[in-house]
């Protein structure tokens, strides 16, 4: 809602100008900056809104930075007004020096101008590009121990002055809106004025230039003017504890605000997280409550892990009880507890009863699994007296029943061979093989029992030769190949036979 101090035009001397200064009246915080306009007085342009803060020490120091937020809502016309439009003022208020001057000039640029001492000189500061009607703008001329700067919203201006001499301090008057000898009145909307006796860095100013960044306990801090009093306020209040107050005159009171600090994330609001299902899991509700748009912010996390406990169970239902057992107890299952999901309690599962014995008929036998079916058709089993009935005598089940025989299935006869015997002087050396199974559906021939060897060195022959030494000798030999020869038939006739034993 728009809070509004009504413009009254008062034409005063400069005396009864400063009897408005440092008014002391409770602070209310309501509108956000200050609507300076303009008042035509007889063709010309007079005196509009302005802040008089009057004599003070406030640039009694050999650094300084001025900087606020300025919303012009037109540029000077050059009729009354050569000087351009005031922003803030300081001076004596007698035309003489004036150390300090801020305004925008007839081509809409902010122009600030400096006055320096050994020796006295004045160097004007002008912005790059005229500054935006309808349009909030920042400013911060720097004022350092050797230059000084102007920039424009966070931007160094061209023309950084090197100081021929310290910068004059003018403990005279300060205005704000106009001059106190000019009368050139500035006409648009000023918010977030500082004056600091530091000359702040470029990162400083483009970081804490926003509404709202900085407080009035800063020890740098001058002055403060937050613009932040209330549409009923006549008394402009400084937040330092300088308490450097100003008179409002022919200002009113708009609830438009300098910009914020520029957001850097969207706001979600969760509410409280829900009880821990049984599958391990809990839940909660997230609600975007601010959107930033040059970011998005992920939601956060609407769903996690959690050890879930059951409820403990205050009642059930019961099956049915079953019959008393022998040793005087009886049971119950339960058939369904409540509340839902609950574990553990107090159920009544057992108690006790009076065993009466039915008469039997009969003995009872437990009997194990069939065994293995022999050659002979049979399989047995062992059966065992598990109640021994009195008034009966009931016969064991059978333990022995037919069965059929299923013949192992076989693929050859197994033989069983002793190691080879020595070698003989003709090569050859035996050895002895028994069948240990005989497979009744393939004959398998038997394995070798003779190979050839390596025969011995034997004995040299201590006779003379002679011819019929020689043809004996001829003899045996041609005797050990037949019998080689007929070792390989006998080897060859029982492989084919092996052979055609598989087909």
């Amino acid at each position: 809602m728009t809070k509004i101090f009504q413009k009254t035009y008062f034409y005063v001397s400069l005396i009864s100008c400063l009897a408005l200064l440092f008014c002391l009246a409770p602070k209310i915080t309501e509108a956000a900056s200050l609507n300076f306009a303009l008042n035509p007085y007889q063709g010309e342009i007079r005196p509009g809104g302005a802040i008089l803060i009057g004599t003070n020490p406030i640039f009694d120091t050999n650094e300084a930075t001025i900087e606020a937020w300025i919303n012009p809502k037109s540029y000077p016309t050059g009729i009354g007004e050569d000087e351009g439009r005031t922003i803030l003022w300081n001076g004596d208020g007698t035309g003489g020096h004036d150390p300090y001057w801020i305004l925008l000039n007839t081509s809409g640029r902010l122009e600030a101008r400096v006055d320096y001492d050994s020796p006295y000189q004045q160097h004007i500061f002008v912005s790059s590009d005229p500054i935006e009607l309808n349009t909030w703008h920042h400013f911060a001329l720097v004022i350092g121990a050797v230059s000084t700067d102007l920039y424009i919203d966070g931007v160094k201006q061209p023309g950084t002055f090197l100081n021929g001499g310290p910068a004059c301090k003018g403990t005279n008057y300060l205005a704000v809106g106009r001059s106190m000898w000019h009368w050139n009145p500035y006409e648009g909307l000023i918010d977030e004025m500082r004056i600091w006796k530091v000359a702040r860095t470029v990162t400083e100013i483009q970081n804490d230039r926003w509404t709202g960044s900085v407080s009035g306990d800063n020890p740098d801090l001058v002055a403060y003017w937050d613009y932040e009093q209330g549409a009923n306020s006549s008394v402009l209040y400084d937040l330092t504890p300088n308490h450097l107050n100003g008179g409002i005159q022919g200002c009113t009171w708009t609830n438009e605000s300098a910009p914020a600090p520029p957001c850097q994330a969207d706001v979600w609001s969760c509410g409280e997280w829900n009880a821990c299902s049984i599958s391990g899991t809990q839940t909660r509700t997230c609600a975007k409550t601010f959107e930033c748009s040059t970011v998005d912010t992920p939601s956060p996390a609407t769903s996690q892990s959690c050890v879930y406990t059951p409820p403990t169970c205050t009642s059930w239902i019961y099956s049915d009880w079953s019959a008393c057992q022998p040793n005087g107890t009886q049971t119950r299952s339960i058939a369904s507890s409540t509340p839902n999901g609950c574990a553990g309690g107090n159920p009544v599962l057992t108690q006790n009863c009076i065993y009466t014995p039915s008469p039997c008929t009969a003995d009872v036998w437990s009997c194990g699994e069939w065994g293995f079916c022999f050659v002979n058709g049979k399989q047995s089993r062992n059966c065992t007296k598990t109640f021994d009935c009195l008034t009966a005598n009931t016969p064991s089940p059978a333990t022995s029943q037919k069965c059929t025989y299923q013949k192992p299935t076989c693929t050859a006869d197994t033989w069983t061979c002793g190691a080879w015997g020595e070698c003989s002087l003709s090569g050859i050396q035996n050895r002895s093989c028994t069948k240990t199974f005989d497979c009744p559906d393939i004959q398998t021939a038997p394995p070798t029992t003779e190979q050839y060897c390596k025969a011995p060195n034997k004995p040299t022959n201590q006779s003379s030769s002679s011819d019929e030494a020689t043809i004996a000798q001829l003899k045996s030999q041609i005797a050990d190949l037949q019998r080689q020869i007929m070792i390989l038939l006998t080897q060859l006739i029982q492989v084919l036979q092996q052979q055609l034993g598989h087909r």
